[in-house]
């Protein structure tokens, strides 16, 4: 009956509960029902479930399904996990495309500057040349001056 309502249940169904971690305790009715056999079914991580499954038809059919649940399980698992790598993969060509860029506007950005040095050392070396003019004209300027002071006096 249900607590709270008292709504009588129908006598069709019956609910077990089987505690997993106390096999040992099964009693000669639970082991004629076989009860502790799916429990270890239940209970079992690997090959045991083989063993289990093995003398009991139903159990079989119950182990083969687990088998087949948990397998799509681990098959999403990959799935999930490669399109976690895919996504990865990704982000980092994305960042190594913007790396990329960033290095080809740096590169861009030096090749202006080194022709900039280059025209402005063409530049300083034109003005050196024209001072250098510049100081033998003032050179000579002078000799001429001397000369003309020397023959005034």
């Amino acid at each position: 009956m249900e607590e709270t309502d008292y709504y009588p249940y129908t006598d069709k169904l019956q609910i077990g509960v089987v505690d997993l971690t106390r096999i040992d305790l099964a009693t000669p009715e639970d082991q004629e029902y076989n009860i502790d056999k799916w429990a270890k079914l239940f209970k079992a991580k690997t090959w045991d479930i083989k063993m289990v499954a093995a003398k009991n038809r139903m159990i079989d059919a119950a182990a083969t399904t687990i088998y087949q649940l948990t397998e799509d399980e681990r098959i999403r698992q990959q799935c999930e996990a490669r399109e976690d790598y895919l996504r990865r993969q990704r982000g980092i060509q994305k960042m190594l495309e913007e790396q990329r860029k960033q290095l080809t506007e740096k590169d861009k950005q030096l090749t202006e500057k080194d022709q900039q040095i280059a025209k402005d050392a063409k530049q300083l070396a034109e003005n050196a040349k024209q001072f250098v003019e510049m100081q033998k004209i003032i050179e000579e300027l002078r000799q001429e001056t001397k000369m003309l002071r020397a023959d005034a006096e």
